[in-house]
């Protein structure tokens, strides 16, 4: 609910996986959300999202309804939806990241890393370290991302 408004009624792992607009997202799930701010662009190889110089394959991204080149939008994509290293698959799109801070939280550990121009948390397991300034691969798992429209704030 927002300024007395349901924001999306539904069973909750649709509202945690499909979030209908950028509040929800926000809202459901600890640590929140990660918010990449781009926009879509029509490369050779397909339409991509965009950020900073930095560019994201929508393979797998199930849309509302058609995406445009050109469009403003927040790629969302949750901390335990970010793969690391060794859990990225072969062959898969991977970008880099450096440790800003981690922190173990037992089972888990949370890590605040640099990417994109953007400070990403990112759920991993606590079997691992990962020490403040150490490069890591990640990978993202677009069919579990959203994408949110920068002015409506709404699900595409």
């Amino acid at each position: 609910m927002k300024s007395g408004v349901i924001q999306q009624l539904d069973d909750p792992m649709v509202i945690y996986n499909r979030p209908k607009n950028l509040f929800v997202a926000g809202f459901i799930g600890s640590p929140s959300m990660n918010f990449l701010h781009g926009e879509l662009v029509e490369r050779s190889n397909g339409l991509v999202f965009t950020t900073n110089g930095v560019d994201f394959f929508l393979d797998g991204y199930e849309a509302a309804g058609p995406l445009s080149a050109g469009s403003k939008v927040v790629l969302g994509i949750r901390p335990e939806h970010v793969l690391i290293d060794d859990e990225v698959p072969a062959g898969a799109e991977t970008h880099e990241a450096v440790v800003d801070i981690e922190e173990p939280m037992g089972a888990d550990n949370l890590l605040w890393l640099k990417h994109a121009g953007h400070v990403m948390s990112v759920r991993t397991s606590g079997t691992r370290r990962y020490r403040p300034g150490a490069k890591l691969r990640l990978g993202f798992d677009m069919s579990v991302a959203s994408l949110f429209d920068a002015v409506t704030e709404e699900r595409l």
